[in-house]
């Protein structure tokens, strides 16, 4: 886990994996994100590995962002919570799409 001893708790990974979701669907990324996120969850480890290994060197220096960043790598190691991010990008995308039909 980077410099950090901290280790999120399911709550803190749940909050963060509901933060990126809204993030992505606000920016109406859904079907393009569902499409990448889809494709790096076999290799999830992998590129957790890759990511932390690239950014462990300058991460530090953005402070809480580089934080957050840390989090999101060690959040989305884990292929348990890139199907949990999946599955509320869905539902998310769902829940616009019937509050822009009750608008028409």
């Amino acid at each position: 886990m980077f410099w950090r001893k901290k280790q999120l708790t399911p709550q803190e990974e749940d909050e963060l994996i509901e933060k990126v979701a809204n993030k992505i669907v606000d920016a109406d990324l859904g079907p393009v994100s569902l499409m990448f996120i889809e494709t790096y969850k076999p290799l999830a480890i992998f590129w957790g590995g890759l990511a932390r290994f690239y950014s462990a060197a300058w991460l530090p220096f953005f402070g809480n962002l580089g934080d957050l960043g840390a989090d999101i790598i060690d959040v989305f190691d884990r292929v348990g919570n890139v199907d949990k991010l999946i599955k509320r990008i869905n539902d998310l995308i769902k829940e616009k799409k019937k509050i822009k039909k009750s608008k028409k």
